[in-house]
């Protein structure tokens, strides 16, 4: 241990690109020709832009993009033939593709000790995209697959 080392203390500098030159406490350059080269990380997105859907909602656009895209959806349930996309049908898509642990398609929001998720309009995009791939199978296909995990 260095004896400097005792009267040291970490320093962390956050860095926010601002349009405005004249709002910045001092400028920098992204640049990978540099000594140091930067580049942006991350920007900070407002998941009430990014992640719009509830649950309920996003139920509700998969099925709007079935009827919209003529997708001949259907699979088995209790004997019957059933059309419709279910809020069940999305749980079992999300735990299969464990959906919620992808920020692309789920934002989880934490408000003392409980917990809430909005989805993206990706989640909706891959959910149609998957049961068009097969779309009177893939709800059969999920379950028996779920079944041998």
């Amino acid at each position: 241990m260095n004896p400097t080392d005792k009267f040291t203390i970490d320093i962390v500098h956050y860095l926010y690109q601002v349009k405005g030159k004249d709002t910045a406490d001092f400028t920098f350059k992204i640049a990978a020709e540099g000594e140091v080269p930067v580049k942006t990380i991350t920007r900070r997105k407002n998941p009430a832009e990014t992640h719009m859907y509830s649950h309920n909602d996003l139920v509700n656009e998969i099925m709007r993009r079935i009827r919209k895209q003529k997708i001949n959806f259907e699979y088995r349930s209790k004997e019957r033939i059933r059309r419709d996309f279910t809020s069940s049908l999305l749980t079992l898509f999300m735990n299969f593709y464990d959906m919620k642990a992808d920020d692309k398609y789920a934002f989880k929001h934490v408000i003392g000790n409980s917990e809430r998720y909005s989805y993206s309009q990706a989640a909706a995009e891959f959910v149609v995209s998957e049961i068009k791939k097969d779309p009177q199978n893939i709800i059969a296909n999920l379950k028996k697959a779920k079944l041998k995990r």
